[in-house]
Formats: C-alpha cells, sequence, structure tokens
C-alpha cells in the first residue's frame, strides 16, 4: 500500500512537470516567433477511433470525447462532421490551456 501510494505520488508529480516544462516550451516558442507559431503536427487521419500515435489514450463519451497525450499534454478532437465553410477538421492544444489550433485535411494548420 505505501508503495502503491510513493508510485502514483511519483508519477503524478512527473506528469505535472512534463506538462509544465511543454507549456513554457509552447510559451517561448510562441513568443520569440512573434505570436506566430505553428505546431509541428499532422492531420490524424479521418477515423476518430484510430490512435495518433503512441502515448494517446481517448477521453470522454464515444461521440464528444478525444484523444490526450498525458505524457506532452497534448489534446485532440475530431470534428469532422463540421459544416462550411470550416469543414472538416481536427481541434488541437499542444499543451495545457494552450492556444487552439484547427488540423485541416490538407494539412494546414491554423490557430482556432
Amino acid at each position: 500500500m505505501l508503495w502503491n501510494g510513493i508510485y502514483n505520488f511519483g508519477r503524478n508529480a512527473y506528469n505535472n512537470i512534463t506538462q509544465e516544462v511543454y507549456s513554457w516550451k509552447g510559451q517561448f516558442q510562441n513568443a520569440v516567433s512573434g505570436g506566430s507559431y505553428t505546431p509541428d503536427i499532422n492531420y490524424p487521419g479521418d477515423d476518430p477511433s484510430v490512435s495518433p500515435g503512441e502515448d494517446w489514450e481517448w477521453r470522454g463519451p464515444s461521440d464528444k470525447g478525444g484523444w490526450y497525450n498525458p505524457k506532452t499534454g497534448e489534446s485532440l478532437h475530431p470534428d469532422l462532421d463540421h459544416p462550411d465553410p470550416q469543414g472538416p477538421h481536427w481541434d488541437y492544444i499542444p499543451y495545457k490551456n494552450g492556444p487552439q489550433y484547427r488540423i485541416n485535411p490538407d494539412g494546414g494548420v491554423y490557430p482556432k
């Protein structure tokens, strides 16, 4: 029981520190680029049931949830039925409380 508590404490501390580092990294990149930082991420595909990669886990109900990476704090939410003029896309947040982006099927990444 004690070891389990120590393990959970360490894991939570690691996750919190990792998310803070990614938050600082994103804020730094945004500041250095004069607010024009665009994250380096590819379109995750047209099937929201397929994980965008290793370490991603689905959170929320199947029709309203999204993919979350607990190691980086990144999140992806499919909005593949969005009507025109925006059309289908994925919403992307690079770190906790970070800026929001839209990823279009053509690979374009745009601030939301």
